[in-house]
Parts: structure tokens; sequence; C-alpha cells
């Protein structure tokens, strides 16, 4: 009977963890993305602003 509740939280722990590690997994795939995005847009700025000041 103990053995079977205590695996039981066991179990619910694990499934917990599996769950956070996820989530953790995800959000920084997300945070890499939006990284990956901020630089395409950066760079064509940058460009043009090194551009903008050779003419000048």
């Amino acid at each position: 009977m103990y053995n079977e509740i205590y695996s039981s939280i066991a179990k619910d722990r694990m499934e917990e963890m599996r769950k956070a590690a996820k989530q953790q997994r995800t959000a920084v795939m997300a945070r890499n993305n939006k990284r990956k995005l901020n630089l395409s847009v950066k760079k064509p700025q940058i460009a043009l602003f090194l551009r903008t000041r050779k003419a000048s």
C-alpha cells in the first residue's frame, strides 16, 4: 500500500519535471527565434546606416 502511494507520487513528480523541462525548452527556442528575427531585421538597417554615413 505504502509503495503504491509512493510510486504514484514519484510518477506525478516525474511528470511535472518533464512538463517543466519541455516548457523551458520551448521558451529557450522562442527566445532564440526572436533573437534570430532581431538580427535579420537589424542587418539591413546597419548597412543603410553605414551607407548614409559614407555619403555624408
